[in-house]
């Protein structure tokens, strides 16, 4: 018989079912890296069976080695995710140890993520209090870029600390985001509600009602999302959605299927102009106009609506590195390591690698395009912080390029055209995008975050 913590009996002991190993820990860093057994440098406990666990885990088939802990220690006073394992504390479990890490805010995943997503992630369930020094830390490090961040993280209460009037509020359970026509922004304000609830400290599931757009690319984005686990990665049926016993659901869904939801408040989303009336029948406690025109004259209120105007917005219309490469039918010659990150902005290189740099520093959350065989301007590029580098012409570039953009996770594609016919090509690709990647949900917050809509719905 084996021995009780010999990592071989997880696989051998469970060959035909799910293994999910947990574990806690004192802390872990933005890496991944595990201390479970020195608190400020004295020793709190043993390694124990972690190691043993986790690295089980790995031998099995379907397996996940998961490390459960509260977002923060004594009181509240120190978070247990950290920026790095701090000198004179001990790495119990490596970064390549650990799938899933969980706290009260969510999931982070981590299994088989870059060192970026891995950063972002833990900053997600981290409590709201610490976020922004872990951000700004992460930059220092090189684990994020300088000056990435999450969201403003002041505006946001843990549930234990809530106030008595913020925990006396009205619970709606079942959310409907809405909107009679596709492209108006009913994803992102509906991303937008889950997260606040999320930060809140409540729990929250976003679902897309299946039949219409797209739907079911909207559900799989829902999925990836950390502050919303368990969120179904398919769009759902109208019927398998019943009001949950505790916390909210925030269902997104074309108008013409809202009647079909159990709705006890709805949130309309029109673009560019606001309706006359109300859809009849409905619970709408907010109304949403993006894209708002200044000279549209939007009410501040329908009845006792409230109305809510966004204007054009660029960080909401960025594009995917994912939409350029297939709007290009263009080669990627480099993942990057953001996994799909949002340009704001279409820049060409300009003529001179001298004033390239301080040009191309201008324009935050980029593309740049630049021909092939401009290796000077590539590595200006490369040290201008860009989103993503595009390249034209069809040939391949220098070893030089390769290096650079690895060595900073920047994701590289290559055009089948030229410099012209490319930006042609990509013209209009700002007014197809879809709502996606962790830039846009920031901004669609940041937006919504001082107006009604969110005290609208309790």
């Amino acid at each position: 018989m084996l021995p009780r913590f010999d990592p071989a009996a997880i696989p051998l002991s469970h060959p035909l079912t799910a293994v999910r190993c947990v574990n806690s820990a004192v802390q872990i860093d933005l890496a991944g890296q595990v201390n479970a057994e020195r608190i400020a440098g004295s020793q709190y406990a043993g390694v124990g069976g972690q190691l043993d666990f986790y690295r089980g885990c790995k031998l099995a088939s379907d397996a996940l080695s998961i490390l459960a802990i509260e977002s923060t220690a004594a009181g509240g006073r120190v978070s247990r995710i950290v920026p790095w394992i701090p000198e004179g504390n001990a790495v119990t479990s490596s970064r390549y140890d650990v799938d899933v890490v969980v706290s009260e805010f969510g999931l982070a995943w981590l299994r088989d993520r870059s060192t970026r997503e891995r950063a972002r992630g833990l900053i997600e369930i981290a409590h709201a209090d610490y976020r922004a020094g872990l951000e700004g830390a992460a930059g220092r490090f090189g684990l994020l870029r300088r000056g990435w961040r999450l969201v403003p993280t002041g505006r946001f209460r843990h549930n234990r600390t809530a106030s008595p009037s913020a925990a006396g509020r009205t619970r709606v359970p079942v959310i409907v985001v809405t909107s009679a026509e596709e492209g108006a922004g009913k994803t992102g304000v509906a991303a937008a509600i889950a997260r606040h609830l999320a930060y809140e400290g409540k729990p929250v599931r976003l679902l897309r009602l299946a039949g219409s757009g797209n739907s079911e690319l909207d559900a799989s984005y829902f999925a990836s999302l950390p502050f919303v686990p368990g969120s179904p990665s398919n769009a759902v049926t109208a019927d398998t959605i019943a009001s949950p016993r505790a916390g909210t659901f925030v269902v997104e869904a074309s108008l013409s299927d809202v009647p079909q939801v159990p709705a006890d408040g709805v949130v309309l989303v029109v673009r560019g102009t606001p309706p006359r009336v109300l859809p009849a029948g409905l619970p709408v406690r907010v109304v949403v106009v993006t894209a708002a025109h200044p000279a549209a004259n939007v009410p501040s209120s329908l009845g006792d609506v409230p109305v809510v105007a966004l204007a054009e917005d660029r960080g909401l219309a960025g594009f995917s590195v994912s939409e350029a490469r297939a709007l290009l039918d263009a080669e990627q010659l480099v993942e990057g390591d953001d996994g799909d990150p949002t340009c704001d902005s279409l820049v060409i290189a300009p003529i001179g690698s001298d004033a390239g740099q301080p040009y191309l520093r201008r324009f935050p959350n980029k593309a740049v395009v630049c021909r092939f065989d401009r290796t000077d301007m590539h590595l200006a590029a490369l040290r201008s912080d860009p989103q993503c580098l595009i390249l034209t012409g069809g040939r391949r570039p220098s070893d030089y390029l390769f290096d650079a953009a690895r060595s900073q996770g920047v994701p590289v594609l290559l055009s089948r055209t030229d410099t012209e016919n490319t930006v042609i090509a990509l013209e209009g690709v700002f007014d197809r995008t879809r709502f996606h990647g962790p830039s846009k949900l920031d901004r669609m917050v940041e937006l919504l975050e001082p107006t009604a809509v969110f005290s609208a719905l309790g």
